[in-house]
């Protein structure tokens, strides 16, 4: 399994890589949301892991063109932000998110997080 990690903060990017990598998926890493729609591009992934607070295009307009793009829109989108708020939460699965994290984000529960996202829907 493929797992494209975007983040603006190189420390988180290299912490989740790490974590993930341990999970024992293969990871590539993007530090904004216009370089992993270049990834996107390239390479197909099994999911994408994406903060939503980012400098130009953020996580949620990363959303937007991953589920517009018809090559993409199947793929799990989990959104991680710094505010745990229900509503906000809510309203990012609501626009098309496979889950929505709040930060800081524990190792097991974010594993956890990809696992179910990465299983087929019944």
């Amino acid at each position: 399994m493929h797992l494209l990690v975007v983040d603006d903060d190189p420390v988180v990017r290299t912490l989740l890589s790490a974590i993930l990598a341990r999970a024992g998926w293969s990871i590539t890493t993007a530090s904004s949301g216009e370089e992993a729609m270049e990834r996107l591009a390239e390479t197909q992934f099994d999911a994408v892991l994406s903060d939503v607070q980012m400098p130009g295009m953020d996580g949620r307009e990363l959303l937007t063109r991953i589920r517009g793009n018809g090559s993409t829109a199947h793929v799990p989108v989990i959104l991680m932000t710094g505010t745990s708020d229900p509503a906000l939460l809510a309203s990012l699965r609501s626009e098309g998110a496979t889950a929505s994290i709040a930060k800081p984000i524990d190792p097991r529960n974010i594993v956890e997080h990809i696992r179910t996202a990465l299983q087929p829907s019944t």
